[in-house]
């Protein structure tokens, strides 16, 4: 579905939806520059870099996302397996 300035226009009453949070923040850390994730996706310079940081703390908090890496040799044989 194309981005829609209509729904993503944000004056501060309208939350952003949290797929557009995502766009702000995966464009952005793959380098694109705020300037044109901002305006594609229809927000405000501070928006933008609260929906960026709104996502990353998402996905950082997510358990099914965390990191686990081994702790023991035996853990590290067994992880080397799956290669």
């Amino acid at each position: 579905e194309p981005l829609s300035t209509e729904m993503v226009r944000t004056d501060g009453h309208i939350p952003i939806p949290p797929v557009i949070k995502l766009y702000c923040a995966i464009r952005w850390l793959a380098g694109g520059s705020y300037l044109d994730i901002k305006a594609n996706a229809g927000v405000s310079k501070t928006s933008f870099y609260r929906a960026v940081w709104e996502a990353i703390n998402a996905i950082n908090g997510c358990k099914e996302l965390e990191l686990k890496f081994p702790q023991t040799e035996d853990e590290c044989f067994e992880c080397a397996k799956d290669f």
